[in-house]
Parts: C-alpha cells; structure tokens; sequence
C-alpha cells in the first residue's frame, strides 16, 4: 500500500487541523510555551480542536477525499463517549441509592435551653439559633461564641474589650442585629457537629462525613455524596501546570468533568440552602425570617449574657487590672513559681498591646533556666509564636513592636513541638536580640531563642 504524499495530505481539512492539534499538544509539554498556552486558555482550544477535527473529517467524506469509512473515525468516539456516560449514570444512581439507605432523616432536635450547639456553620445570622461555639484550643476559655445581638445592644457591646461585633452577614444583612463574638466556654451539653472529608477508592467520588456527638458521646452520622461527573457535551482538556510542591512540570488529559451533589437524603428531599439547610434539616433548626428582626427584642438567654457584661464593665475599676491590662481573676493570670529549683510559668501567653506576663517573666530570667507549661497565641507554630504589636507608648499605643520566640535544640537547630501552640519542658533564655523589620524599620521588633533542654 503506498502511503499518500504530502501535498495530498495537506489538502485535507482533517490533517490540517489533526497537525495543529498535535502541535499545540506538543508545545504544552515544555514549561516555557506551555505557561503561555495557559494564560490564553490553550487546554480549553485544544479541547475544541478535537471536535473541529471530527467535524472536517466529515467535510473531507462528503468532498469525496476519503472514502466513508472515515466517518467512523469521526463518530464512533461519540458514540463510545455517551456510552460510558450512561453506565457511568448507571453506577452513580446505584451509589446514591447505597448513601441514601444508610442515611438518616433526623438526627436530633436542637433546642437551645438544653444544648450548646458548637459547630463552624455560621447559624446565627440566618437560622433560628441564639448561640453557637466554635473551638480555639489557644483561648483560655476553649470556645468563641457567636451570639446574635439586637437594637441597642449593637451599640453598647461594641467598646467592650477582648470581643467583636458583626454587623451583619455580607449575604444576609440583618436589620436591627448584629452578631456578638466573644471568647466563651459552653455550659449546657455540646451538640457538636464534626464535618471531614473521607477518603475513597474511587478518585471521582467525593464524601463529607457529618458526625453528631451529644455531651461527648456521637449519636449518629449523614454522608453527603459528590460525584466528578462527565458532562453532556463532551470536552477534551489538555493541559501543563507547575507543581511548585514538588517541583515540576506535570501533565494531564482527560475529558472535563463536572462536580454534583447527589441526593442522598432519604424521603423527599425539601429544598436545602447548602450546608447549612442540610445540618438545619438534620437537627430540626428553623429558617429566620429577618423581616422580623426589625421588631424582635431578642433572645432573653443572649439578653442575660450581655446585660452581665455590661454591668460587669460598669463595676470594674483601676484595681481589677494588673500592670499589663489583664483583669486580675482573668482566665489569662499565669502560675508563676518554681520547678525543681528554676522559675516556671505555667498558664496562657496573653496576645495584648502590652505583652504580657510571659513578656517579663522571660526578660526577668533572661540567661537562665526556666520551666514552661504554656499554651500560646492562636498564630503559634510548633517551633515558636510571636506576639504582634506590643506597644512602646503606653499612652496611646500608637507604636508596636513584634515580640518572636523561637525553639531549638542546643545545636542550634530547630525543635518542633508535637503539637501547635503547646509548649512545655525546660528551656535555656537566651539574649533578646533586635530584628530589622525592612517593612517598618521604625519598629523595634526582637527575637529571643529558647533553648530546649532534658530535664536538668
């Protein structure tokens, strides 16, 4: 058989469109034309290119410069392609069906006077829920709250230190409301809802596991399904990225895909807002209606809370606060004594303008040997923290100086704690040192390395 000569091939639609595709494929191998075929969308030309090629493969049958058996090759991948998407429908309603067995309906009935709903999903602004309480493990208290505060409250909360008012959601402004944020440990029963991602043997299947758990105890469990699924029209993507994790340049093609969420909820399914509307399913919480918070007086437990704080601030006076600014009863007051014969602190680093206990109790021993049983500030690391914008002028603040600490080994290396922002053991002071803020030279920004040592 001889093979057909250039000049015949070149006079095909289909060749020439098959030696553009290749070409374009070919380019988007190497890292320096492929980051330019990404920033002008080249995977997504190269996806159109494969139905243009098909499309002149039949306008080359029909002109009579290829015999018809061409038209296979223009669409038999078609008919392979709508194939797999209906078995592929098949195997995803056979999945959904599986889920939705195992699923339950109801999982309990939230009511606020009994529980204390601890949960990431922002409930408060839209849900009929007074309080719920998200976990900081570097809080003294354990928790922040969010309570949903009303009419003048907004106002007067505001000054109050240590916590922040939301005016409104940016999706769901609230009329007449606010949302008050405090550090605040539960005092009713947790209901907590635990949200992970599972992992499955299947690349294109996606599950969110919901976890129930009532005074510690899990009480049940909802499976969210999500399925990479191929979309009706097909389109072929190829494409080059920089992997900067590893690095390298790293290659993938493939059909698009488009990621749904299965109904997996067992009976009729009621229309749901997301997440929330799910877990709101799931525990019996009703939709606010925030037309009515215009005339609404608030929730008399929030109420409560708030008129304690406010009369707690109207009472308290110079002697309530130490020379640091921290209330003297306060959850932030550290133990400070001695461990085997050396200085130990032992309680919360306080994140303040003026620094803190834990500021002076290192300058104070400051070449020594000290015992540590701290937990840090929410931006700690596990091998040391900073605390940000400790003021050099007490009276108005207007300046701020960056305090670091940082743990390593007595060869200089550094130390990492098992887990963030938990420190404990002996450690050596060493000098505190000045640090060049090339952003704010104006700062005095210091860095004190503390040594870790066995015990002495």
């Amino acid at each position: 058989m001889k093979f057909p000569s250039f000049k015949k091939l070149w006079s095909l639609l289909s060749f020439k469109w098959a030696m553009a595709f290749v070409i374009l494929m070919l380019l988007s191998w190497f890292p320096v034309t492929g980051i330019f075929l990404l920033i002008v969308a080249g995977p997504i030309w190269i996806g159109f290119m494969v139905h243009i090629i098909a499309v002149a493969l039949v306008v080359d049958v029909l002109r009579g410069r290829l015999p018809r058996i061409f038209l296979l090759a223009a669409i038999g991948p078609y008919f392979l392609y709508y194939g797999s998407y209906v078995l592929e429908g098949m195997r995803i309603e056979n999945l959904r069906v599986e889920y939705a067995a195992d699923n339950p309906n109801m999982i309990a009935q939230y009511d606020p006077s009994a529980h204390a709903l601890v949960t990431t999903i922002p409930f408060v602004s839209e849900y009929d829920v007074p309080v719920t309480f998200g976990s900081r493990p570097h809080e003294p208290e354990g928790y922040m709250s969010k309570r949903l505060a009303t009419g003048e409250y907004c106002q007067t909360l505001k000054e109050i230190k240590g916590r922040t008012i939301v005016a409104s959601s940016y999706r769901n402004p609230l009329p007449n409301a606010c949302i008050f944020m405090s550090p605040e440990k539960p005092q009713k029963p947790m209901l907590q809802i635990q949200i992970e991602k599972e992992a499955t043997d299947n690349r294109k299947l996606h599950v969110t596991a919901y976890s129930f758990i009532l005074d510690g105890q899990p009480i049940n469990e909802y499976r969210a399904m999500f399925y990479a699924r191929l979309r009706i029209l097909p389109l072929f993507v190829s494409g080059c990225w920089l992997n900067s994790g590893r690095p390298s340049w790293e290659c993938e093609f493939g059909f698009a895909r488009k990621k749904i969420e299965l109904d997996v909820y067992p009976g009729k399914n009621p229309m749901m807002d997301g997440e929330k509307g799910l877990v709101a399913l799931l525990l019996g919480i009703r939709q606010r209606n925030t037309e009515t918070l215009a005339d609404f007086a608030g929730y008399p437990e929030n109420n409560a809370v708030f008129d304690a704080i406010l009369e707690r601030k109207a009472n308290e006076g110079p002697d309530d606060f130490d020379e640091w600014g921290l209330r003297k009863d306060g959850p932030y007051q550290p133990e400070i004594g001695l461990r085997e014969g050396h200085p130990s602190f032992t309680g919360f680093v306080d994140r303040g303008p003026k620094g803190g206990p834990f500021k002076t109790f290192i300058k104070r021993h400051e070449g020594q040997v000290v015992y540590l049983d701290i937990t840090a500030i929410p931006n700690a690391k596990k091998r040391g923290f900073t605390n940000y914008g400790v003021c050099r002028v007490d009276e108005d603040c207007s300046t701020g100086d960056d305090n670091a600490y940082h743990f390593k080994t007595e060869d200089g290396s550094w130390y990492n704690f098992e887990e963030r922002g938990k420190f404990k053991g002996f450690f050596k002071v060493g000098a505190e040192e000045q640090v060049n803020n090339k952003h704010r030279p104006q700062d005095s920004d210091t860095r004190t390395t503390l040594t870790v040592l066995p015990n002495p």
